[in-house]
């Protein structure tokens, strides 16, 4: 009998036509055709079979299937390996070092290093590159009558750190910021006085940052004056101010300014917006139903066995191939509407989290390598490479800046736009407001297009604007009608990300001191800053719970591939940016404030909250790589 069943065995395999076997393997899931994969060399070939994969990323990630495969991606295997196997998943490391809260964390460009914020006063800076992780800068900013730090942001080449804070005070809405030097040692380079708070600030270039500053004028109204301020003290000429008023808007209904940034228009594509008018990004036109949940709950062993089928050590799509794939997508530079404006890996991105809930998305230490011991002992060594010989491996690098370095190689600078939020009907910021900075280059100097007053701090410039008749214009504003909690550009600056609960569909505001009531459900809506226009939202997901006067900010943040926030419902929340569909969620123990992406890595984000902590999470073939690097 045992030989008659291998002879059995041995026909089927060889003489099975291709066709049955592909319609066998379409009742197999993920688990089952990895496994036939392994079996031989036919059973490899049909179980790599690009309709399979297709109906097996569309179902398992609950993708809408009015949707194409994202390009440059050149299969459906390849997604989907991409998906289970190279999306921060696994909770890595968690961090007890903070005494309160962790308000924010923000990552360097280009040294992987991250910044902590939180209630106990404290700034701390992280070197994710060693593992552990490891502490390598800190101030108690309490030393400077701060009662907290909340923000923190990296220059553009990563030799100097924003930190913004909050005075002390029950009722105070006035903050500060203080600029550390990165070289050599951790040192104090300026403070700026920045109010309110929830300004933030943020850095206008490598050397300047910006700031805010508030006078209450009576009635309602008040004028916001945002600041350029140089980082450091020393002054070249005693004609140069440390600080110049930019601009100066009048507000109403008792707002004000908060929240500002600084995105590089995007002037640079005007040659292809005519080619890419008429292209509506993939899945702007649909929404999923709300609490879509997945109904297939896989076991702990099948769930090894894909960590393993698609962990394996064949090759690290990190590294490998970057630089044709860089090439090639370059050229496909003209399709940044397509792909979301992600400029060069924006190809791979897909959706749900396979994991089934009831996994969450903790394992420790020995179960990982359980699944390396089990692996091992599972497959061949043969079947280790499973991507088609005609199929050239995806790079999951992170681009360079290509699309930035376009204009700098001309000989003009980057027009600038100053993103801020405020409010019109009512005090709560429910509108983004842009103001465009015209800087074009006149030797040395940076110079206002509009006047060629110089732009860098000059003393003599600075009572423009003073009288209370003269106010600057906002050139644009987007009213989302809902009370906006997070704010966040794309790495090339094509897309704005914010957070907002929304007001019921028939508010009305009678009084600007009361506002609608607010949704706890947190919409994302996508804003095109090529446009300035609203091109859809993302799946509902994530939750908050407090008020309008108790409303807090919740960070989010966005690479090349996927957006990622935080949550009042104890959960941060990661999303496919091409798909618009939620993909997992990261447990905390309480409010989850801010996340963020590790810009040279996106298989890595770092988490922190109200319960003290701070997670590091990465994929799966990170998490196994960093547990193979270890000394047995």
């Amino acid at each position: 009998m045992p030989n008659f069943q291998s002879g059995c065995d041995a026909l089927w395999q060889d003489t099975a036509p291709d066709s049955l076997l592909l319609h066998v393997f379409r009742y197999l899931s993920a688990y089952d055709l990895c496994q036939a994969n392994c079996v031989c060399s036919k059973w490899k070939h049909v179980g790599q079979d690009e309709f399979l994969w297709k109906d097996l990323t569309y179902n398992n990630f609950k993708i809408n299937r009015s949707i194409s495969r994202m390009l440059p991606s050149t299969s459906w295997y390849g997604e989907y390996k991409r998906l289970h196997a190279h999306t921060p998943q696994v909770q890595s490391e968690v961090i007890h070092c903070h005494s309160d809260q962790v308000l924010h964390v923000s990552f360097s460009h280009r040294t992987n290093l991250f910044a902590t914020t939180s209630k106990d006063g404290s700034v701390k800076v992280w070197d994710i590159s060693k593992y552990p992780t490891q502490l390598k800068y800190e101030s108690n900013l309490r030393e400077l009558f701060w009662k907290y730090t909340q923000f923190s942001e990296f220059n553009e080449t990563d030799t100097l750190l924003l930190v913004s804070g909050v005075h002390f005070g029950s009722q105070s809405t006035s903050g500060e910021i203080a600029v550390f030097t990165l070289e050599d040692e951790f040192m104090m380079q300026c403070r700026v006085i920045n109010k309110p708070y929830d300004v933030f600030g943020c850095w206008y270039n490598e050397s300047y940052l910006l700031s805010g500053n508030l006078y209450w004028m009576g009635n309602l109204t008040s004028c916001s004056a945002i600041w350029l301020n140089k980082a450091f003290q020393a002054l070249e000429s005693e004609h140069e101010s440390v600080v110049m008023r930019l601009f100066k808007f009048r507000n109403v209904s008792a707002s004000s300014i908060r929240t500002v940034r600084v995105a590089n228009c995007q002037s640079y594509l005007t040659n292809i917006e005519s080619e890419t008018a008429s292209i509506q990004p993939p899945g702007s036109d649909f929404s999923l139903p709300n609490g879509n949940q997945r109904k297939e709950k896989v076991g702990l062993d099948i769930q090894e066995t894909l960590n393993a089928y698609f962990t394996t050590e064949d090759s690290d799509p990190l590294q490998e191939q970057s630089e044709g794939v860089n090439k090639d997508c370059e050229n496909l530079s003209n399709i940044g509407a397509i792909n979301l404006g992600e400029s060069e890996t924006n190809s791979d991105e897909s959706q749900d989290a396979i994991e089934p809930e009831s996994n969450v998305l903790v394992r420790n230490e020995q179960n990982l390598h359980d699944d390396i011991d089990w692996a091992a002992a599972a497959f061949n060594e043969q079947y280790y490479d499973r991507v088609p010989d005609n199929e050239p491996e995806i790079s999951y690098s992170t681009p360079s800046s290509a699309s930035l370095t376009l204009t700098q190689n001309s000989n003009t600078f980057n027009d600038k736009y100053l993103i801020f939020t405020m409010g019109t009907e009512t005090y709560v910021p429910h509108v983004i407001g842009f103001k465009k900075i015209e800087i074009v280059q006149d030797g040395n100097q940076l110079t206002k297009a509009s006047d060629q007053k110089h732009l860098l701090p000059d003393v003599s410039y600075n009572n423009q604007g003073v009288g209370r008749e003269t106010y600057d214009e906002v050139d644009y504003s987007l009213d989302l009608k809902g009370h906006i909690i997070g704010m966040c550009l794309s790495p090339d600056h094509s897309y704005l990300y914010v957070n907002s609960r929304p007001w019921p569909s028939d508010y009305i505001i009678a009084d600007p001191l009361v506002p609608p009531d607010i949704a706890q459900e947190i919409d994302i809506h996508v804003i095109d800053m090529h446009t300035l226009k609203e091109i859809c939202k993302l799946e509902k997901a994530h939750k908050a719970y407090t008020s309008n006067d108790e409303c807090f900010f919740i960070f989010l943040d966005v690479s090349d591939h996927y957006v990622a926030s935080g949550a009042e419902d104890k959960f941060a929340y990661i999303w496919d940016r091409y798909y618009k569909v939620n993909l997992s969620r990261y447990q905390h123990d309480d409010v989850v404030n801010c996340v963020a992406f590790n810009p040279q890595d996106s298989e890595v984000l770092v988490s922190v909250s109200d319960d003290h902590s701070i997670k590091i999470w990465r994929s799966r073939h990170r998490e196994k790589q960093l547990q193979n690097s270890k000394p047995h």
